[in-house]
C-alpha cells in the first residue's frame, strides 16, 4: 500500500516521497531497559506550498509499532466506551472522542477514576516512545524535548468521521500511529494537503507511524469503516515550557508567508498576530488571505469591522485556490444583499469540495431560495456529502432521509444513522430526538451518558434522581457529573 502511494506521489504536483533503510537505538538507560534496536524503512515526504519556497516535511515509518501493541491499546479502550473525553475540539467545534493518556497541561488527564486505565496504556506506550519514537524524533529534530501530550482518538461509524484540515499549532513535533489498517478496516484516513484542493491520503497500516512538525497541513477523513489512532506532541523543552511564539522566527522575518502565518497563529498578542497575518497575506499566501479577511470581518485586535476589506481578501484567497474562501465570501455577500452572487459562490465552493459551501447550497435547495428551485433530492445529496464534516449537515441528512420525495421513499435506516451521528457529535435537537425511545422504555443505564451530554439543568437534575435511585453508572460518569 505504501509503495503504491509513493509511486502516485511521484506523479503529484505538490508531493515528493523517497525511502531508505534505518536503524534506531534506544536512548538512555531507561530506553535500553525498555526496548531493543529497531531496523526498518523510513519514507521521507514533503508537501510543496504554492507561492512559497516552503516545504513541509514529514516521515513515515511502516510497522514502527508492532500490530500486537496497537491492538492492545485499542482493546483496552474498546472495553471502556464511555470513558472518552467529549469536550469540544478546537479545529471543528465538534465532540472530540479522545482519551488522553498523559498531558502536561490538560486537567482532564489527571482525574483519579481513569488513572488505572491510563496506567495500563502507559505500560504499553512508554516503552515504545523510549525505544523507538524518541530516538527517531531526537535524531531528525535535535531541538525536540519531551512528549507533553499523548492521546488516542477514535473514528466510529456512528460518531466522528473527520478531523478537518488543520495545523498542529501547540506541537513542535507531532507523531501519529495508526491502530488500524487502511483498505482493510477503513478507507480514507490520514491525509496531507495544501488546502487548495490537492490532497493525498497515506494508506497507513496497523502500526505505521507518521512524524511531522506543525507546518504540515493535514487532516483525517474516514470515508468508510472505523479508525483508531494514537497521537503525541513533543515540545522543544524537557519540561513542556516551550515558547511556541518563537518557532520559525528566522524564516518568517526572511519573508516566507507560511512561516509568517504560523507565527500569526502563535503570536503572544493580537497586535503581533495582525502584523504577521498582514505580511503573509500581502506576500500572496491564500490561506493567510482567508484568515486576514476573517480578521477584517470580525474586527480583530479592536479594529473596526470592515466588510469591504474582508471581501477583498476573501476574493484574493479564492483566486489563489483556497477552498474555504468561496463559502466565507458567499456568506458575506448574502449578508450584504447580493443573493445571486452568494449562490454562485456556494455552488463554486461545493463543487470544489468545501463542506460548509455544500451545506449552504443544500439549504438553498431545501427552501427554494437564493434563486434556486426547491429540490429535496439535491438538498439531500449535498447535505450527505457535507455530513462527515459538520454536525448541522448530519442533522439535516437525518431530517431529509426521514421523508419521502417525489422520486424516492423515506430511508429510515440511513436517517437513523445520521440521527445517531448528529446526536453523538453534540447536536441538541438530535440528542433530544435520539434519547426519546430510551426514556420511553426506561432504559436508564443507556440514558445516563446522554444526560451528561445535554448539560441542561433538567438533564442533570434527572441524573441526580437516577443516581439516588440506584441506577448503575460508571465511576467516570459520576465524576463528570
Amino acid at each position: 500500500a505504501i509503495s503504491l502511494w509513493m509511486a502516485n506521489a511521484s506523479k503529484s504536483s505538490f508531493l515528493v516521497a523517497s525511502s531508505r533503510e534505518i536503524e534506531l537505538r534506544p536512548l538512555g538507560v531507561l530506553g535500553q531497559l525498555l526496548g531493543e534496536e529497531w531496523r526498518g524503512t523510513t519514507v521521507a515526504g514533503s508537501v510543496k506550498w504554492p507561492l512559497s519556497k516552503w516545504k513541509a516535511n514529514f516521515h513515515l515509518l511502516p510497522s514502527l509499532v508492532r500490530p500486537a501493541e496497537a491492538e492492545s491499546m485499542k482493546s483496552l479502550l474498546i472495553e471502556a466506551p464511555n470513558d472518552f473525553d467529549e469536550d469540544i475540539d478546537g479545529v471543528d467545534k465538534m465532540i472530540t472522542y479522545e482519551f488522553i493518556i498523559s498531558s502536561a497541561g490538560a486537567q482532564k488527564a489527571h482525574d483519579p477514576v481513569r488513572e488505572k486505565l491510563r496506567q495500563k496504556l502507559r505500560d504499553i506506550t512508554v516503552p515504545i516512545i523510549k525505544s523507538r519514537i524518541e530516538p527517531f524524533v531526537r535524531e531528525r529534530y535535535p531541538h525536540a524535548g519531551a512528549v507533553c501530550h499523548s492521546m488516542i482518538r477514535r473514528y466510529l461509524l456512528n460518531e466522528r468521521r473527520t478531523h478537518n484540515t488543520h495545523w498542529d499549532i501547540p506541537s513542535y513535533v507531532s507523531v501519529v500511529v495508526s491502530l488500524d489498517s487502511a483498505g482493510e478496516d477503513f478507507e480514507g484516513g490520514f491525509f496531507v494537503t495544501t488546502g487548495a484542493g490537492e490532497k493525498s491520503f497515506i494508506p497507513l497500516q496497523r502500526g505505521d507511524t507518521v512524524v511531522h512538525q506543525s507546518d504540515l497541513l493535514h487532516g483525517v477523513h474516514v470515508q468508510s469503516g472505523e479508525r483508531w489512532s494514537w497521537a503525541m506532541w513533543f515540545q522543544d523543552s524537557d519540561d513542556c515550557s516551550s515558547e511556541a511564539a518563537d518557532w520559525w522566527r528566522d524564516e518568517a522575518e526572511a519573508g516566507d508567508p507560511v512561516a509568517q502565518t504560523l507565527r500569526a497563529m502563535r503570536a503572544r498578542t493580537a497586535e503581533e498576530s495582525w502584523m504577521w497575518l498582514e505580511a503573509a497575506a500581502n506576500n500572496g499566501f491564500p490561506r493567510a488571505q482567508l484568515y486576514f479577511g476573517k480578521a477584517h470581518e470580525d474586527g480583530l485586535n479592536g479594529r473596526p469591522k470592515d466588510t469591504d476589506k474582508a471581501a477583498l481578501w476573501y476574493d484574493r484567497s479564492r483566486q489563489g485556490g483556497e477552498l474555504e474562501s468561496s463559502y466565507y465570501l458567499g456568506v458575506l455577500e448574502r449578508s450584504r444583499g447580493n443573493v445571486s452572487r452568494a449562490t454562485q459562490l456556494f455552488i463554486e465552493g461545493a463543487a470544489s469540495g468545501d463542506p460548509h459551501a455544500m451545506g449552504a447550497l443544500a439549504s438553498l435547495y431545501t427552501n427554494g431560495t437564493g434563486g434556486l428551485p426547491e429540490d429535496l433530492d439535491l438538498a439531500t445529496q449535498w447535505f450527505e456529502q457535507a455530513a462527515d464534516f459538520t454536525v448541522e449537515a448530519m442533522h439535516q441528512s437525518y431530517v431529509l432521509n426521514s421523508k419521502a420525495t417525489a422520486t424516492r421513499t423515506a430511508n429510515n435506516t440511513k436517517a437513523g444513522l445520521f440521527l445517531e451521528r448528529a446526536a453523538r457529535m453534540g447536536h441538541m435537537e438530535s440528542m433530544m430526538k435520539f434519547i426519546q425511545p430510551m426514556v420511553g422504555s426506561k432504559h436508564w443505564e443507556e440514558v445516563v451518558p446522554w444526560l451528561l451530554r445535554l448539560e441542561t439543568k433538567a438533564a442533570l437534575a434527572q441524573f441526580v434522581k437516577l443516581h439516588q435511585s440506584g441506577v448503575r453508572m460508571s465511576d467516570f460518569s459520576v465524576f463528570r457529573a
